[in-house]
């Protein structure tokens, strides 16, 4: 869900913007998914044990596993988009002097994931534990939010309009998601 966030706030983006904003946008957005790719490597671990112990009705350990993966994962991607925010002027450097004005978008970006990751996995949570349908309306939402969001910021705010509208979407995904995971499957966020 969050590629094909952004990938849309990419469209919107060259359709509303500056090609120089869609080359911000899209470095910023390709530095910022590093940050996601500790939620992806413990999702190819956990999203398994996710769906046997779904199948055997052992919710605690099923909670544990969750909990402890959000946690770990989480401590991560801070640590990462932490390094990444303070070197993100010789890192945007690398790409051109003219995208060190990305600094702002990279930002957004990274807290973006951030969330993402805090929230950890509900989304595969909910796809593991027969509730794929659930999942697919949170990432519809979300992909509405984003829609409507970009029209609205990136008028007037550029590439730091496509960001803060994928902030946006994503967090409603992520929450709404992060919902059904405890409405459904009665597992607290904590």
């Amino acid at each position: 869900s969050v590629v094909l966030m952004a990938e849309v706030a990419t469209i919107l983006l060259g359709a509303i913007g500056t090609p120089e904003q869609v080359a911000i946008y899209a470095v910023a957005t390709r530095l910022a998914y590093l940050v996601i790719f500790i939620l992806l490597a413990f999702n190819s671990v956990i999203t398994p044990q996710f769906a046997q112990l779904y199948k055997q009705h052992k919710l605690r350990e099923l909670i544990v596993c969750y909990q402890q993966a959000r946690v770990y994962s989480f401590f991560i991607a801070i640590i990462m988009a932490s390094v990444f925010y303070l070197l993100s002027k010789p890192l945007l450097a690398l790409f051109g002097e003219a995208y060190i004005h990305g600094q702002t978008v990279l930002a957004v970006l990274l807290v973006t994931q951030v969330i993402k990751v805090y929230v950890g996995s509900a989304g595969q949570l909910l796809m593991m534990s027969g509730y794929a349908v659930i999942q697919r309306r949170c990432i519809n939402m979300g992909v509405f939010v984003l829609i409507i969001s970009c029209c609205v910021f990136i008028p007037f705010y550029g590439a730091l309009g496509a960001a803060m509208a994928t902030l946006l979407a994503s967090t409603v995904n992520n929450l709404l998601a992060l919902y059904f995971v405890n409405k459904y499957l009665s597992i607290p966020f904590s």
